[in-house]
């Protein structure tokens, strides 16, 4: 039976990784509490930009759901691990372009192949990105650095 993918990205994917399933309930129905007054968000519109903001930087899903990691890499990789309610772990792995103002992610988890999906990246200095999908109906995305 194929599970749904977990929404990642990072980001995927990236980050996240974006970058896998969509959960069926995710922090984004609130803003997660390390991001409630942690400072404005800062719009990431540039690849240049999404490279300083998380590249090597270890980040982690705010989610209910799912547990999820990731982390960007300078060749246009990301990779990671999902692990469901149920305790089930899966690798991730993506591939990612910047492309006009938006990271877009294709990848894997587990044996499953992700949709092409695109992402608008916002930097939370110090504490993470939301990710908020341009394609698709997903849900927006909140990582954390770990």
């Amino acid at each position: 039976m194929m599970r749904s993918a977990v929404p990642v990205i990072l980001l995927a994917a990236l980050v996240s990784a974006s970058c896998a399933t969509t959960p069926t309930s995710t922090a984004s129905d609130a803003v997660p509490a390390e991001f409630v007054g942690a400072g404005t968000p800062l719009p990431i519109t540039t690849g240049d930009a999404f490279r300083e903001a998380v590249v090597g930087r270890p980040l982690r899903l705010v989610s209910n759901d799912v547990r999820a990691t990731l982390q960007f890499d300078a060749d246009n990789t990301a990779s990671g691990t999902v692990v469901r309610g149920d305790g089930e772990s899966s690798d991730m792995s993506l591939d990612w372009v910047w492309e006009g103002t938006v990271y877009c992610r294709t990848g894997s988890v587990g044996g499953t192949v992700l949709t092409r999906k695109c992402e608008a990246v916002e930097l939370v200095p110090g504490v993470g990105i939301r990710l908020s999908y341009v394609s698709g109906e997903d849900a927006e995305e909140y990582w954390v650095f770990r």
